[in-house]
């Protein structure tokens, strides 16, 4: 398992770059303004820990447009997390490192990724925290130990260097992350029965050092959420007046600089170092119940979508706007399946409503611009649209006869079909969208090749006198169905227009038994029913034989 560094709160993970002795060069074009600096709140959890911030490609434009000369075209020994466990095992450096399944070679950007995704920290704070420490982003002097103290490491303001942590870059990314986690899933712990807190800063009130010298004084900080005290544990400094009066500068000889300098990265190279509700969503997130029931933001409003859309998430929800449909939230397996549509840009277009639940058997369901999405514990999350929509909604919908869609729609021949509970829909653009509930009906369709056999596509309504006698029309035929004689087809010809001509099942001939069939002869055919055969040859036509 990860090694992880085990000391005295004197020197828990302190690392270079934090105090007077080391200034990182900076690009100051559109620097951050030092005095927005908020000591208790520096970043967002949910900015801390989005690793899905940055894909390993766009680090990669980030590393070219920051010219970063140490990193760019760098490639180093893989992270691989072996057993999947949000670890990088330390048992032998092949496993550690890339191991027969995972990649053996990586980018810098593939590194930061990867690292990234293990420990679920955000890649723009590992980039920021190169910066912070070494200059790793903007510096032309790549000496070795910029590599081997990176991210600063297992480097102590006092003691001994962690040797595993700082023999290789790889090792700093490693170390470093997952150090920030570990600090993470600590402050998880904190109310555990029997545990106890380790590292010397937490969510609430801290008294922080200035500066390592004891006679520079404490500050007394409020800190507002585990990102800001994870930061305080990696670098347990707070930047004096001072140092917040410099900017990027020098300030004092009790000033540090590590944290300000976090933040004053972040917000040059990211923008802001936490997600505010965007303007689009702002009156829907209130109404709604706000951070209580929908989280706080773990993304900013992103718009350009389809149709001027925006899009923003939520620790508890997704929400999407446009100009047609307003403001409406998205989650769970609905939220799955929206996405296995291709989102917004599939046929389902933009959410027209919340998600509404209470149904049949605990269902729920969202409506779309174009379809609507239902879900049971039973039968997943399934999206209904077009005819065959329309048709569910004219048998009641779940609580109809087919219950809720069990599938999206499947293309078959010229057509499609739905499956539900207790059967399936079956729709075509020359016959529209007709049901067939399980049962013999469908049965003895299915014998005949469904859609693809000679009846070609129902055209009409499942239809039942009572619960004993049943029949449903088709392109080129139907099939009737009587609880004493079962289901049989009857093919569109002069045998089915003389049973016609008869009065159908109410005449004196009954119900179909049997399919059509030749004569021994093989000059005619017929069709068996209860009380006597319809046969037909091109001699003679159509005739009836009673019993």
């Amino acid at each position: 398992m990860r090694k992880f560094i085990n000391l005295s709160i004197a020197i828990l993970i302190v690392f270079i770059g934090v105090f007077s002795v080391f200034q990182p060069e900076v690009q100051t074009a559109e620097a951050a303004n030092a005095k927005n600096f908020n000591a208790g709140n520096i970043i967002s959890d949910a900015v801390f820990t989005n690793n899905s911030a940055m894909t390993a490609a766009q680090i990669q434009d980030f590393l070219n447009k920051q010219n970063s000369v140490c990193l760019k075209s760098k490639t180093w020994l893989g992270l691989y997390d072996v057993n999947k466990n949000g670890l990088v095992e330390d048992k032998t450096k092949d496993e550690q490192y890339g191991g027969s399944t995972g990649k053996k070679t990586m980018t810098s950007a593939q590194l930061i990724k990867a690292a990234a995704d293990i420990y679920r920290i955000n890649p723009q704070v590992i980039l920021v925290m190169l910066q912070k420490e070494t200059s790793m982003l903007t510096t032309t002097d790549c000496a070795a130990w910029r590599y081997q103290s990176a991210l600063g490491a297992g480097i102590p303001d006092s003691g001994s260097k962690d040797p595993d942590a700082t023999k290789s870059f790889v090792s700093q990314i490693d170390y470093g992350t997952s150090y920030l986690r570990t600090y993470l899933t600590a402050m998880g712990k904190i109310g555990t029965k029997g545990y106890t807190y380790p590292y010397s800063h937490r969510v609430g009130s801290n008294k922080i050092k200035y500066h390592p010298t004891s006679s520079c004084g404490t500050k007394t900080v409020n800190i507002a959420n585990q990102a800001t005290a994870a930061l305080y544990i990696y670098t347990p400094y707070t930047p004096d007046q001072k140092a917040l009066d410099a900017g990027y500068g020098t300030g004092g000889s009790c000033s540090s600089y590590g944290n300000r300098n976090f933040y004053l990265f972040f917000v040059d190279y990211f923008g802001s170092a936490s997600y505010t509700v965007g303007s689009k969503f702002t009156s829907k997130y209130n109404s709604a119940g706000g951070a209580s029931a929908l989280g706080l933001p773990t993304s900013n409003q992103a718009c350009g979508l389809k149709d001027g859309g925006c899009f923003q998430m939520f620790e508890k929800v997704g929400m999407y706007w446009s100009s047609k449909t307003g403001a409406w939230t998205n989650k769970g397996a609905i939220r799955a399946r929206f996405s296995a549509l291709k989102w917004e840009n599939g046929f389902l277009g933009y959410p027209a409503s919340d998600e509404a639940c209470g149904l049949k058997d605990g269902g729920c369901y969202q409506r779309f611009q174009d379809g609507k999405i239902y879900w049971t514990s039973k039968t997943g999350a399934w999206d209904v649209h077009g005819g065959i929509r329309g048709r569910w909604d004219k048998l009641k919908w779940e609580n109809g006869i087919l219950g809720y869609p069990t599938s999206g729609e499947i293309k078959s021949a010229s057509g499609v079909y739905q499956k539900f509970q207790k059967g399936v829909m079956i729709w075509s653009s020359k016959t529209g969208a007709w049901e067939q509930p399980a049962g013999a009906i469908r049965d003895r369709y299915g014998k005949l090749n469904y859609e693809h056999g000679k009846l070609g596509y129902p055209n009409g309504a499942y239809t039942c006198k009572d619960s004993t006698h049943c029949y449903q029309s088709y392109q080129n035929g139907v099939i009737i169905w009587s609880k004493k004689t079962g289901a049989w087809e009857m093919f569109k010809g002069q045998i089915r227009n003389k049973y016609a001509s008869l009065g159908y099942e109410h005449g004196k001939l009954g119900y179909p038994t049997a399919a059509e069939a030749k004569t021994a002869s093989g000059t005619s055919i017929y069709q068996q029913f209860e009380n006597g055969r319809i046969y037909y040859s091109a001699a003679r036509g159509a005739w009836v034989e009673y019993k």
